[in-house]
């Protein structure tokens, strides 16, 4: 078969079509990074807040998006680039970009709890020594922009309890001089309205539900790039992408799973591409709206 035959494939993909059935299958599941405008702004916002110098005031963030709209998956790309540094022969690694995931509840103590698990410290019964080993582990392995995803879940709890949480995270803020990050649903808006300063801290950046456009029709070109059939499956027409966005919603992740399942299908029907039929039959769940 030609290259040019091929040329809907990228050039890592292309090679695939020589493996096995389940080769081929392992591949369409993989996890991997797909660039988007709207993805690439809110990195390259985070970029910058990595490099600001510091100050008593430093720059935040609140992204929001609905459930599977790709903010965690964007949240590991950034920490996937600024990997941990080993520090051989200090006393601690060099972490400056850490992502914990809130408590399920507001509550400062379980804050710093999830901090100290996540770097395996040692989490003392005391709320004020919990506090100030946090401070010290995060000032120690230089921090300097601290996410917390699924941060609206603090929206179960009281008013009270959400107002010492977010003190809590300020008062991290200023006294490390980092960046903060808030990830979570449109809850998260709810939130922080409790804590004006904070709210004007966090600036938000949204990941909002895709529509039929050139820029969503591209993003399916671009997984079609890097599934392994012979045949271009077309995805990027009109009709089939604004098909599959309604089907999923809107929501990348949605997206990611049905492509996936729909290429699993024809793969294991043995067709050259993903046909009508594939997207319709290959089991995905839609979720509730």
């Amino acid at each position: 078969m030609s290259s040019d035959a091929l040329s809907h494939l990228s050039p890592e993909t292309k090679p695939v079509l020589a493996q096995s059935l389940e080769e081929r299958i392992n591949w369409v599941r993989r996890s991997r990074w797909i660039a988007y405008p709207q993805a690439s702004a809110i990195l390259d916002r985070l970029e910058d807040m990595l490099a600001h110098p510091k100050q008593h005031r430093m720059p935040g963030m609140r992204l929001i998006g609905d459930s599977n709209s790709g903010k965690s998956r964007l949240i590991e790309e950034f920490t996937r680039r600024h990997q941990p540094n080993d520090n051989y022969g200090g006393d601690h690694i060099i972490c400056p970009v850490l992502a914990i995931e809130a408590p399920p509840a507001a509550k400062e103590t379980d804050l710093y709890r999830q901090i100290l698990t996540r770097l395996f410290k040692h989490v003392p019964s005391s709320p004020g020594a919990m506090r100030d080993d946090a401070i010290d582990i995060l000032r120690a392995i230089q921090v300097k922009v601290l996410i917390f995803d699924e941060l609206s879940n603090m929206v179960a709890s009281p008013n009270l309890k959400q107002r010492q949480s977010l003190n809590a995270i300020k008062y991290l803020a200023n006294t490390l001089e980092i960046c903060i990050v808030g990830v979570g649903t449109k809850d998260l808006e709810r939130v922080v309205l409790l804590d004006p300063q904070l709210k004007n801290r966090l600036r938000p950046m949204e990941l909002p539900p895709w529509k039929l456009s050139k820029e969503s029709r591209q993003l399916m070109m671009s997984f079609e790039t890097l599934l392994p059939f012979p045949e271009p499956s077309d995805l990027r027409s009109s009709q089939t992408t604004g098909f599959i966005l309604a089907k999923a919603g809107g929501l990348i992740g949605e997206v990611s799973e049905l492509v996936t399942a729909a290429a699993v299908y024809a793969l294991k029907k043995g067709r050259p591409k993903i046909d009508e039929d594939a997207i319709l039959n290959c089991g995905y769940q839609p979720p509730d709206m």
